[in-house]
């Protein structure tokens, strides 16, 4: 009887060490999937956005500013941020460093003016914007999205400019 339960033991043990392991600044549960858009077209994502709110610990931790996305249709890739990213599915962007985590478009709105984008892993999330201030009607969709997704929304910091 021991034997079987050191083998069930070590059984359950490999299971657990088999599943991904959600960092400790993971700001989403990581029992719940997360998903892309299939709206995502790279061209159009393709351009400057404001980072409209984040994830943070503190409302100082935010981060604000723009980010830059280019799409490279000939080799089918995005750059941002002196990375690069391939495109394995409609809005996800994996990155060519295998330590880091996938980045993805879980929502934009038709016309491509706001986004809901994370990492897989949870560390990074955010709604990003362009043009014009970000409507309230994309704002609470964009965090709708987030919080489907299992993100913490109590931990969005809108960033204000």
């Amino acid at each position: 009887m021991t034997l079987l339960r050191a083998i069930s033991a070590a059984f359950v043990l490999a299971l657990i060490a088999a599943c991904d392991v959600m960092p400790a600044d993971s700001f989403r549960d990581p029992g719940t999937p997360i998903s892309a858009t299939t709206r995502f077209d790279p061209a159009a994502f393709s351009g400057r956005w404001s980072i409209e709110a984040a994830f943070a610990n503190d409302a100082l931790a935010a981060p604000k500013g723009t980010l830059d996305f280019a799409y490279d249709p000939l080799r089918q890739r995005i750059t941002h941020g002196g990375k690069t990213y391939t495109i394995p599915r409609p809005g996800v962007l994996a990155p060519n460093d295998p330590n880091a985590a996938k980045l993805v478009v879980m929502w934009v709105d038709a016309d491509f003016r706001t986004a809901a984008i994370g990492t897989s892993d949870g560390t990074f999330g955010a709604i990003i914007n362009r043009g014009a201030a970000i409507s309230n009607d994309r704002l609470k969709a964009a965090t709708e999205i987030l919080e489907f997704y299992g993100w913490d929304t109590s931990k969005l910091i809108e960033v204000k400019t």
